[in-house]
């Protein structure tokens, strides 16, 4: 059977991979149990419906989405380019602050071979749907979890760990549960770099 254009993709990815159920991703089941890149490891994400997303745009490095209808999970690693070399715990620690996220909460997470800081944050948002004419404001509660830490190849570069929920009320314990499986098995391959 011949089937044209992505759709063909689509299938024939389903069928034969067994792995790639959705376009442009990849269940997570499919992956080693470690997530390895040149200058970090980390566990791949458990649970069903985790799926790593194929085609990235910088700054993100790598990136795997969970949803459901009233929800989403989301692990991005990103990389920042500093303006300033950032030297030390605290100079990190500074950095994180400036982050947008409402009421952030830092702490030092040393143990994943380079200077790392934990941080906890939420905000919320209004998103508003029109159907013919009427509005219907709908609040959305973002949790993010992360793991900030000084790429040890490069001062003037943080990688970013973060791992997301977002609902109408926010996290949960199974998520928080997930985020320190997550954040806590971040490790930095020093001696590669």
């Amino acid at each position: 059977m011949k089937v044209a254009g992505g759709l063909g993709l689509a299938l024939g990815c389903a069928v034969l991979v067994g792995g790639c159920t959705h376009v442009g991703q990849t269940s997570a089941d499919v992956l080693p149990t470690r997530v390895e890149t040149p200058e970090f490891s980390f566990a791949r994400p458990d649970g069903d419906g985790w799926y790593r997303i194929d085609t990235l745009n910088p700054p993100t490095v790598i990136e795997f989405t969970r949803r459901s209808p009233a929800a989403e999970r989301k692990i991005e690693v990103t990389s920042v380019e500093t303006p300033q070399p950032v030297a030390n715990l605290d100079e990190l620690t500074e950095w994180v602050e400036n982050l947008p996220e409402g009421d952030p909460r830092i702490w030092p997470a040393p143990g994943h071979g380079a200077v790392c800081v934990r941080n906890h944050g939420s905000t919320s948002v209004t998103v508003h749907v029109v159907l013919e004419g009427t509005d219907y404001p709908d609040r959305m509660i973002a949790v993010e979890d992360s793991l900030e830490c000084v790429d040890p190849a490069s001062s003037a570069r943080i990688l970013r760990f973060v791992f997301s929920q977002r609902s109408r009320s926010g996290g949960n314990l199974e998520g928080e549960r997930e985020a320190d499986a997550f954040l806590g098995s971040v490790q930095f391959n020093v001696a590669k770099n």
